[in-house]
């Protein structure tokens, strides 16, 4: 009699393209070093555009490595071809972390509204909200997270927060203060010279002689103005004899 054959064992499925593309990005992610992964995503969905799990772990990636216009459009693409809510959140915290906050808010709003019970998104919405400007809309969001849900211990903090700053009022510029008249006749003869109106020097000089007669310093103080900025070296002669 013929032996049988021994049977073979069966081998492992061969590893399909994703798993491929993830055996060689995980540890690269992992350690860190997702420049390194991105190359490996863009020639596995030059293969396979239509692998929307794939290029939303793209975005992600890129958002790591610091490139987040490329990331946003990753998002976006993502977010109109499936829908998919994880896309539309990575796609408004995008636009928050570039600072296009009212963007931001709408992506925010529109996912609230599907997913009303997100109260995680909630207080994310109003963080962005605050930041805008908007620190009324922020507390009604925060408000209405109930008691008992994970995020209101959360939500009490953030209330707190938003309570201060909306009491301390708006700083208003004022208005530089008028400055004081000037009532000293020497020191408005120096302001008129310095408009150019050396005309009112005589009449300034005689109020000032009547106010003051004999006074030595206001005679001295006189004699330098005519001398040093009139250049009138025999009038502040006369005022010294």
């Amino acid at each position: 009699e013929e032996a049988e054959p021994t049977p073979v064992e069966a081998g492992p499925p061969p590893e399909g393209p994703a798993e491929s593309l993830w055996r060689q990005v995980t540890p690269l992610l992992a350690a860190g070093n997702p420049d390194e992964a991105l190359p490996l995503f863009e020639r596995y969905l030059e293969r396979y555009p239509d692998d929307h799990a794939v290029r939303m772990e793209y975005g992600i990636a890129l958002a790591r490595a610091g490139r987040p216009e490329w990331a946003r459009e990753t998002f976006l693409a993502v977010a109109q071809a499936t829908g998919e809510p994880r896309a539309r959140v990575e796609l408004a915290r995008t636009l928050a972390g570039q600072g296009a906050m009212d963007e931001a808010a709408e992506v925010y709003r529109d996912l609230l509204g599907s997913y009303p019970e997100r109260h995680d998104l909630r207080l994310e919405l109003a963080s962005v909200l605050w930041t805008a400007g908007h620190p009324e809309e922020a507390d009604r969001l925060v408000a209405a997270i109930p008691v008992g849900a994970p995020e209101h211990a959360e939500a009490l903090e953030i209330r707190g927060l938003l309570a201060v700053a909306m009491a301390v009022p708006e700083e208003v510029e004022e208005a530089p203060a008028e400055p004081a008249p000037l009532t000293d006749p020497l020191d408005r003869a120096v302001a008129a010279l310095e408009a150019g109106e050396p005309g009112a020097l005589e009449a300034l000089f005689r109020e000032d002689r009547e106010a003051r007669p004999g006074d030595a310093d206001r005679i001295l103080a006189w004699a330098d103005l005519f001398q040093y900025r009139m250049e009138d070296t025999e009038r502040a002669l006369l005022l010294l004899e």
